[in-house]
Formats: structure tokens, C-alpha cells, sequence
């Protein structure tokens, strides 16, 4: 193996590694409110926006030789793999916010655009357009195969980049073939640009070329951000005089509107949440909620945590990699310039799991949809470990543990910056008691006995039924429940009726162990713990029992009694006498 080839095993063995502590690094996300004043980002920082970047393996000798700098551990190994996140991370938020201050325009008479941009022409401007350079903060969701869609937060940004160039007014058509005629551009002007939400305008502001536009939204959903621009131009023609030709200026005003739009999800969270205490002292939540979700924290005293199947990475909008330079003559493509950067949400796991994994909660019931594996949108240059099989997507998870912190829970979104702290309006309570057991034998022969199970509220005293009626306020469940109490003993299943009664022939004798096997407090309210009863019959425990068995016995005692008896008898005619 050669020096080049060691040293790219050594990397990869330091990516695992690396990798299993990198939640733990301060790169990881910031919980906190939408950025406005970015920190810039160190070198460690930036190495891990670049995902869309091929992985090279670079050496340090060329790294140092390709960007003329001695690399750092992350920058090593961020050109071998592609760094991804426990949570929503700020880093491409605050770059994005940054980069965009060193976007520049054209001059009058040329225009620079996106790859993509809707350009629009009339009689003095062309080449004008609005093109939304970003939406933050944000999160790009690799839902499945084909959809990608953008969560924005209720409340951000919006960053629009306009730009246009001014053309050469229409010359006159009678215009004498010895005039010359020259023109110039008089005045340019951006006058207002304005943000849709809904088709509903929200905000304008005093046009230029790069805005930093607030929005908000009223509802959660799939919706739509409009920007609009609106541009002016005026120019002047004149037209030099001679002997033939007679001196003559106009004055052309040319207004343009453009706009951009952008599909969106807007992200806003509705939690409900469903509470058990048990008598344990343990408590069970139940968190539902339609959007994507991280993740929700339990205790603000520990570390227990319920995630859900996403993790994060950040690349740049590949549509801003070069931008295109028009003028009426000329077109040049530019390189280097200001590109945004993109959170992107993929799963990671076939469905939610919990911090701690050893002595953290457990998670009782995952409710959820099916979705076919995103990573056919995932771009070709990321390496993740994305799921490469249908993964579920769940929208709710029901968890017991027993320090929970109620007032203190916290539902993180998979948009930075979106928590939601769950209120008592969001919540229902329900009731876990303790059930009680009875077993007692009503009857029985030498052959069988009858059992009657009694299964009550040990604290109130009441029937608990466990058949499936039509109708029955106590079966109450959350989301699709069915019935699933049952009582088992000698192998067999039952359901008590509507007096909390069931009945079983038990053809063994011995000890029976009858278990109460409750149903989940999610589907029956109130619900209860289990309980265990024991029960023995024996056919000597009854009279006919004994008179069976005392006759089976003689019964069967005859041959051997017979065959002892005539032993003796033959013994005797066989007897030698001695005294002969």
C-alpha cells in the first residue's frame, strides 16, 4: 500500500470516529430565535457547508497546495465525508446572511442573473428579473423519491437580488440616413419592492438591488412567497444635426414590473399531547403532531430525549454556483460569487428512538406513514446515511419513563429556531389504576373444574369489561386504537363481559396462574396495571374424587393381587419336606 493510500485509510478510520462524537462538537445547532446579526462562521464552521462538494480525500500536502493554507483536523476531514447533524445546525443561515453582502449587480447596461432567473424585457429595460436568493430560516425535507419540499418558519427572511440593464431607445423610423444619433442613460431606479404571502401583499420596502425583506405567516401549511419588483429607466436620444439634418433630443420613461415566486411549507407545529401517571410513580406521554418533528425533551433536569428519524446536513443552492453577466453585445459567466446555503433534513433512521439509549424511556407505540426512501433527491456528490428502503415517517410517539418533567416539555421542529412549548390546553389527561384479579372455582368433578374470573377497579370496586361492545365510553383511543385487554390462564384467552366476569373448564389439574394482560392507556380511559391470581383444583378434592380413586386403584390393584396369590398357592405344592 502506498504512502497516498495509507494515509486515505487513516482518514476514513478518523471519519468513523469522528462521526460518532460529532453531535457532541460545537457545530452542533443553536435552539435559539431567527438569526440578525450573524457571528461570522470560523474555518472549522465553514468546512461543513459543502456537502454538494465531491469528496476528494485530500491530503494535507494538497489541501495546502490547492487553497494555500495548512488545513485543521475538520477541513481534513470534510473533504473525505460530508458532516451531518443531531439537530437543525445556524451555520448556513448565518453564511447565507453574510455571503449576500458581497452580491453585486451590473452597471445600467448590463444585467446579472441566476441560472433559471425569469427575465422579462419591454421597450428600454431587458434582462430584468427578481430572483429570491434565500428563505430563512429553513429547512429543505428529502420527504421521499420525487418531493422536497421547503419548511420555512412562521417568521424570517426573505433575501431578493433584481437586477436589469437599460437598452438603446427604438430609433425614429424616418430617421435621415446622414443623422447620427447617440443615446445615454439618464436615470435607473428600483421604486418598491413587495412580499406576497398567500397572494396577500405583506411588506414593502424601498427598492434596490439586494433587500433583506421580513415576512410572517399566519397559518402553518403548504402556501406560497411572492416578491414583486417594480423598475424604472428613462434615457435620452439625440439625434447631432447638419446641413440636412435638423438637432433633436427625446426624453423615453419605461416602467417594468417582475416577480419571483417561491412554493413553500410553512412550518408552525400543532402539538397534542396525551398524559398518564401510573401508580408506580412512572408517567406515559403521548406527543402528536402533523408536521416533520425532531425531536422532544422530556426533563429540563436530565438528558432524556425521545428523537424522532432526521438528521441535518448544509449545501449550497447549486443554482447560484455561477451567475450569467448580459450586456447587448456580450455574455460572460462569473464564478466565485455569493451562494447560499441550505439545511437539508433526511431520514436516518426506520423510525424514533431514545436518549439515553441504556436507562432512558421507552417508548410504548409509534404512529406513523410510509414513505419510499428520498435518496434518489439526495444530490450525487453527498454521502450520508440516508435509509435506502421505505422508512416511516411518524406523526406520533406515546413514551414512558419515570422522570418526567411535564411543565418543563419542549417539541423541537426540524426548522432552526422552531420549539414549541406544549400548554395544558394541549393536553389531556387520562387515568392508570391498579386492577384486581379474582379467581375462584365454582365448580368441579373428577374430570374438570369450573373457574370464574372477576376482574375490578381496585379502587373503585367496578366491573372492568374487556369484550368488544358496540358502544363503550371507555374505550376511548387516541389515534386508531383497537381493543387489546385480555385474561390468559391454562393457555387459553379471555375477555371479561360487561359484570367483569369470564369462565373456563380446566380438564389439568394443578396450579393455574391467570394473568390480567391490560390494554394501553392510550386506547381505554380510564386504564389499569395488570394483576396475577392463582387457582388449583385437584380431582381428590371432592368425594366422587376420592371414591374413583380409591376404586380405580383396587381395580387396578387386582392382577398384581391375583398374581401374588397364585404365586403363594404354587409355592405350596411345591414345598420340599425336609422330614423325609
Amino acid at each position: 500500500m502506498g504512502a497516498d493510500s495509507a494515509y486515505r485509510s487513516i482518514v476514513v478510520c478518523a471519519c468513523l470516529v469522528f462521526g460518532l462524537t460529532i453531535a457532541s462538537i460545537p457545530i452542533d445547532s443553536v435552539r435559539g430565535e431567527p438569526i440578525s446579526d450573524p457571528e461570522p462562521l470560523s474555518d472549522d464552521e465553514v468546512a461543513t457547508l459543502w456537502s454538494k462538494e465531491p469528496n476528494q480525500c485530500l491530503t494535507d500536502e494538497e489541501y495546502e497546495s490547492r487553497y494555500d493554507v495548512t488545513p485543521t483536523a475538520m477541513q481534513t476531514l470534510a473533504t473525505c465525508t460530508d458532516i451531518t447533524f443531531k439537530r437543525p445546525p445556524d451555520t448556513a443561515e448565518r453564511w447565507t446572511a453574510i455571503d449576500f453582502e458581497q452580491l453585486q449587480a451590473g452597471g445600467d447596461r448590463t444585467s446579472i442573473y441566476p441560472e433559471g432567473a425569469s427575465r422579462t424585457d419591454s421597450e428600454l429595460i431587458a434582462d430584468a428579473h427578481v430572483s429570491i436568493f434565500s428563505v430563512q430560516p429553513s429547512t429543505r425535507v428529502h420527504l421521499d423519491d420525487t418531493v422536497v419540499p421547503l419548511y420555512i418558519a412562521p417568521e424570517g427572511t426573505v433575501r431578493s437580488f433584481v437586477d436589469y440593464r437599460v437598452r438603446s431607445p427604438p430609433e425614429p423610423s424616418d430617421l435621415d440616413e446622414n443623422a447620427t444619433v447617440e443615446w445615454s442613460v439618464l436615470e435607473t431606479d428600483i421604486t418598491e419592492i413587495r412580499v406576497y404571502t398567500d397572494d396577500t401583499e405583506q411588506t414593502s420596502v424601498s427598492g434596490s438591488h439586494t433587500s433583506e425583506i421580513p415576512y410572517a405567516f399566519e397559518y402553518a401549511g403548504r402556501s406560497s412567497l411572492r416578491v414583486e419588483a417594480d423598475i424604472e429607466a428613462t434615457a435620452q436620444t439625440e439625434i447631432i444635426g447638419n446641413e440636412t439634418v435638423t438637432p433633436e433630443t427625446e426624453i423615453y420613461t419605461d416602467r417594468l414590473t417582475v416577480e419571483s415566486e417561491q412554493d413553500v411549507v410553512v412550518y408552525d407545529p400543532r402539538v397534542q399531547r396525551y398524559i398518564a401517571e401510573y401508580p408506580d410513580g412512572e408517567t406515559a406521554v403521548g406527543i402528536f403532531t402533523a408536521q416533520p418533528w425532531d425531536s422532544y425533551t422530556l426533563s429540563s433536569s436530565s438528558d432524556a430525549e425521545v428523537r424522532g428519524v432526521w438528521r441535518y446536513y448544509t449545501g449550497k443552492d447549486t443554482g447560484w454556483e455561477t451567475l450569467t453577466e448580459r450586456s447587448g453585445t456580450h455574455t460572460t459567466t462569473l464564478e466565485d460569487t455569493a451562494v447560499p446555503v441550505y439545511v437539508h433534513a433526511y431520514p436516518s433512521e426506520s423510525g424514533p428512538r431514545v436518549e439515553p439509549v441504556r436507562d432512558g424511556p421507552t417508548i410504548e407505540e409509534v404512529w406513523g406513514t410510509q414513505y419510499e426512501s428520498p435518496a434518489p433527491t439526495v444530490h450525487e456528490h453527498v454521502a450520508i446515511d440516508i435509509v435506502d428502503s421505505p422508512y416511516q415517517r411518524s406523526y406520533g410517539v406515546a413514551t414512558r419513563y419515570d422522570h418526567i418533567e411535564v411543565d418543563e416539555m419542549v417539541v423541537h421542529g426540524i426548522v432552526r429556531g422552531t420549539t414549541i412549548d406544549v400548554t395544558d390546553e394541549q393536553t389531556e389527561i387520562r387515568t392508570v389504576r391498579n386492577a384486581e384479579l379474582e379467581a375462584e372455582i365454582i365448580d368441579q368433578t373428577e374430570s374438570e373444574a369450573t373457574v370464574r374470573l372477576t376482574l375490578r377497579d381496585a379502587e373503585t370496586g367496578l366491573p372492568i369489561m374487556l369484550e368488544n361492545p358496540f358502544e363503550n365510553p371507555q374505550f376511548a383511543p387516541i389515534s386508531g386504537g383497537s381493543r387489546t385487554g385480555y385474561v390468559t390462564i391454562a393457555g387459553e384467552r379471555l375477555e371479561t363481559d360487561i359484570s367483569g366476569v369470564a369462565e373456563i373448564t380446566l380438564t389439568e389439574p394443578g396450579v393455574q396462574a391467570a394473568t390480567y394482560h391490560p390494554e394501553s392507556w392510550l386506547n381505554r380511559d380510564p386504564a389499569y396495571t395488570g394483576d396475577t391470581v392463582s387457582v388449583s383444583w385437584h380431582p381428590l378434592t371432592t368425594l366422587d374424587g376420592w371414591v374413583t380413586a380409591v376404586t380405580t386403584t383396587v381395580w387396578w390393584s387386582l392382577p398384581f393381587l391375583v398374581a401374588i396369590y397364585a404365586g403363594l398357592r404354587i409355592s405350596t405344592f411345591l414345598r420340599y419336606d425336609d422330614s423325609l
